[in-house]
């Protein structure tokens, strides 16, 4: 993930932990691994992010209920 206007707050949650990280223009991309829970908060009215990922979008790939994750995760 990369900010490239605005600030974006990023939570990565792994089941057990989370990292909050505020992405800027001027800060680095952030490398979100498979299998983290990962939110964005858009801080200002005019952020956006842009998404580099190495496989085609398909929407049955993601988990959109944070539970549903968590029992996910217990399966792994």
């Amino acid at each position: 993930l990369c900010c490239v206007s605005g600030e974006v707050k990023l939570i990565c949650d792994d089941g057990g932990r989370q990292i909050e990280t505020l992405l800027t223009p001027s800060s680095e991309a952030v490398l979100v691994p498979c299998g983290i829970w990962a939110e964005q908060g858009y801080m200002q009215d005019n952020s956006v992010i842009i998404v580099f990922c190495d496989q085609s979008y398909d929407e049955s790939d993601y988990i959109r209920n944070y539970d549903e994750y968590l029992k996910w995760k217990k399966e792994q």
